[in-house]
C-alpha cells in the first residue's frame, strides 16, 4: 500500500468561552481532551480514504473547542475493506494526519485570542491495540 495525504479539511468546529475572568495560572488546571479516530472510503473514488479525527477539548477552564478534523489520502490501488480495518489505516495514516491537526488547534486557539492549545503527542498504536480489545469484549 502506497499512499499520500492530499487534503485537509475542517467539516465542523465549535469553540466556546468558559470564563470571562483571565486565569492568569493555569499550571494546576487541566487540559483535558478525547480524540476519536474513524476511516472510511470515498464513496466516488476507490483510491481515497478518509481519516475522521473527533476532538473534544477543554483548555485550562478557559475554553471548551470541539473540532471534526479530516485528512484525505490517495492509495496507489483500490482499496479493500482489509484495507480500511488494517493497522495501517487506523495508525499509519493517522500519525501522518496529527501534526496538521495538532497546528490547526493551535493556531485557531491563539488566533481566537485564548492561550494556544497544544495537544500532546498521541500513541496511535496503544489507540489501536486498545480499541481492538474493546471490540473483542
Amino acid at each position: 500500500m502506497q499512499f499520500h495525504l492530499i487534503h485537509t479539511e475542517v467539516p465542523s468546529l465549535s469553540l466556546k468561552k468558559i470564563s470571562d475572568t483571565p486565569l492568569v495560572n493555569t499550571e494546576n488546571l487541566p487540559q483535558t481532551y478525547t480524540l476519536k479516530i474513524s476511516v472510511f472510503a470515498d464513496k466516488d473514488n476507490q483510491k481515497i480514504f478518509g481519516v475522521l479525527f473527533s476532538l473534544s477539548l477543554e483548555h485550562h477552564q478557559e475554553f471548551i473547542l470541539e473540532v471534526e478534523y479530516l485528512a484525505w489520502f490517495e492509495n496507489n490501488k483500490d482499496l479493500t475493506d482489509e484495507d480500511l480495518n488494517s493497522s495501517f489505516a487506523y495508525i499509519n495514516a493517522p500519525a501522518i494526519a496529527f501534526p496538521y491537526l495538532r497546528s490547526f488547534i493551535s493556531l485557531v486557539t491563539l488566533n481566537s485570542g485564548f492561550r494556544p492549545a497544544i495537544l500532546p503527542t498521541t500513541n496511535f498504536v496503544k489507540m489501536y491495540e486498545d480499541s481492538k480489545k474493546r471490540v473483542k469484549v
